[in-house]
């Protein structure tokens, strides 16, 4: 897996497959390696500029179509509040 700013997905491959994948189902393998091997010490987490330009803006592109799924189900569920009004106020 590669490094993600975002704590709810990761970015990476698994089994021939690359996308993101939920954080719930990622394990950072040389963590746990620290861990078990009872080793205080923490990598330091890689900067930004450590991931190919291509990645950047791939992951720049899914970013903006999860803001704008997320801003579509906003309007969505508004306009079912106005209508679920609007229809309450026709029965009074």
């Amino acid at each position: 897996m590669d490094y993600s700013s975002h704590e709810e997905f990761w970015y990476g491959n698994c089994r021939e497959r690359v996308g993101w994948f939920p954080s719930s189902y990622v394990r950072d393998q040389y963590l746990t390696f620290q861990i078990l091997n009872s080793n205080p010490s923490i990598p330091d987490i890689p900067s930004l500029s450590y991931f190919p330009q291509s990645m950047r803006f791939l992951r720049a592109k899914i970013v903006q179509e999860l803001m704008q799924t997320e801003r579509d189900y906003v309007n969505l569920l508004q306009n079912i509040v106005q209508v679920t009004k609007f229809l309450s106020y026709q029965l009074i």
